[in-house]
């Protein structure tokens, strides 16, 4: 009897962790996002030289298949898609905060950056 309870707990313990990846995917995820962020608005950002409005262009674009990813990864709450979903969403946003600080640095006037 005890053999089957434990293996019983073992079994729920592997459901409930299988079923917690893509919580923990997205709040790595919001981390990795903010910790960005507070690099590019301190300025210590690293830049990747100059970029033009191309760049900027594609970068929106990765951006917005990250967005259709997570809208297809909420419509079939699959882990695995949940967790590339956000991955692309954390890579998107990192690469379009680079890209838009590349693209102020080249700006002509202190203005546009």
């Amino acid at each position: 009897m005890v053999t089957n309870v434990t293996s019983l707990l073992k079994t729920v313990k592997t459901v409930e962790d299988e079923h917690q990846r893509g919580t923990r995917a997205l709040e790595a995820a919001i981390e990795a996002i903010g910790q960005e962020i507070h690099l590019y608005d301190t300025g210590e950002a690293p830049t990747r030289g100059a970029a033009s409005a191309e760049d900027v262009i594609r970068s929106t674009k990765q951006l917005t298949a990250a967005t259709a990813r997570a809208a297809a990864a909420a419509q079939t709450l699959q882990q695995s898609d949940i967790i590339a979903a956000a991955n692309l969403a954390r890579q998107s946003v990192c690469d379009l905060l680079a890209t838009t600080r590349a693209a102020a640095q080249s700006a002509d006037s202190a203005d546009a950056r």
